[in-house]
């Protein structure tokens, strides 16, 4: 099991996901207005499966985001698929609160240190659906991310 990693950011900080979190993670993944991803709900004991063989894993970094000033809760970030041989890693599971959406820059600041000066990695990419244009463009404009290609037929 890997050691427990909290990342500071400026305005905000992630800490590893527990089992405390699972309520909170839960309304975030099955909320439609903030993860177009989950089209369905998940059940507790579902999420704390997951969460058991996700603690298993060295390849894997899964972090509930904190406004620095309150310590509310206030999304997810991971990194995932590390390939220390490639030193790479996929970046994804970022949800950030409507209301704290001006932090997510912050958000992928302190991931990116941690990938980059902690991980010793060379690259993070994100896979990013072809009709999402406001996270492609964030991405690409915000945070530096270059277009490698089109994955055709892939989900």
């Amino acid at each position: 099991m890997k050691n427990c990693i909290q990342l500071f950011g400026y305005n905000c900080y992630l800490t590893e996901v527990c089992e405390d979190d699972t309520e909170f993670i839960i309304s975030i993944r099955t909320s439609n207005d903030l993860n177009a991803l989950s089209g369905s709900s998940i059940a507790i004991d579902q999420h704390l499966e997951w969460l058991q063989a996700y603690k298993a894993r060295i390849n894997d970094y899964y972090w509930v985001v904190r406004d620095k000033l309150s310590g509310d809760k206030i999304g997810t970030t991971a990194l995932f698929d590390i390939d220390n041989n490639s030193k790479k890693a996929e970046s994804g599971r970022t949800i950030v609160l409507e209301q704290y959406r001006h932090l997510t820059f912050d958000v992928f600041y302190a991931r990116s240190l941690f990938a980059f000066e902690t991980l010793g990695l060379n690259k993070v990419y994100g896979k990013v659906r072809e009709e999402s244009t406001d996270i492609l463009n964030f991405d690409v404009k915000k945070l530096g991310y270059k277009v490698d290609g089109l994955l055709r037929e892939d989900w």
